[in-house]
């Protein structure tokens, strides 16, 4: 089941990201762009749920292979621009209604202090993985921070 959801989802975002890379290349109209995006994640996610196949990873694959394109040549700057700014307002809505929901969500709970103390206990074990993680990917990318490497990944953290 895991396997087929998966890689289902693999093959149908390679496949709608190569629809949508080839639609939009026949394009060079911003909103024209934009319009073809939106019906490429509106019938993406109905057609994943409907084969059942992982609707998350057909739409990141999806993404992945239309933002990576070279076969855009086509398409102008201003028009790219003008999809790439929707998408971004569209993520700062989302983000921001994200947030409003968890905001109400925090206005219902009962504040005890096993929730506060579980709270900071999460928080340190996010911290401590995240300095891990900053640390695992600076060593492996940059060899030659090494002065001020503690430094310089506290910050990053």
């Amino acid at each position: 089941m895991l396997f087929r959801e998966g890689f289902g989802g693999i093959v149908l975002g390679l496949l709608l990201g190569w629809i949508g890379v080839r639609l939009m290349n026949k394009s060079d109209d911003g909103n024209t762009l934009i319009i073809i995006s939106l019906d490429l994640v509106s019938f993406g996610s109905w057609l994943a749920t409907k084969i059942d196949v992982s609707e998350p990873l057909t739409m990141v694959i999806t993404g992945i292979v239309i933002g990576n394109s070279r076969a855009q040549q086509g398409v102008s700057i201003e028009s790219k621009r003008t999809l790439i700014n929707f998408w971004i307002i569209i993520d700062e809505l989302l983000n921001a209604f994200l947030f409003v929901l968890v905001g109400i969500e925090v206005l219902e709970m009962n504040f005890s202090g096993k929730y506060i103390i579980a709270g900071i206990i999460i928080f340190l074990i996010s911290l401590i993985a995240r300095y891990i993680s900053v640390t695992i990917s600076m060593l492996l990318t940059e060899m030659s921070i090494k002065k001020n490497f503690c430094k310089n990944n506290l910050v990053i953290t």
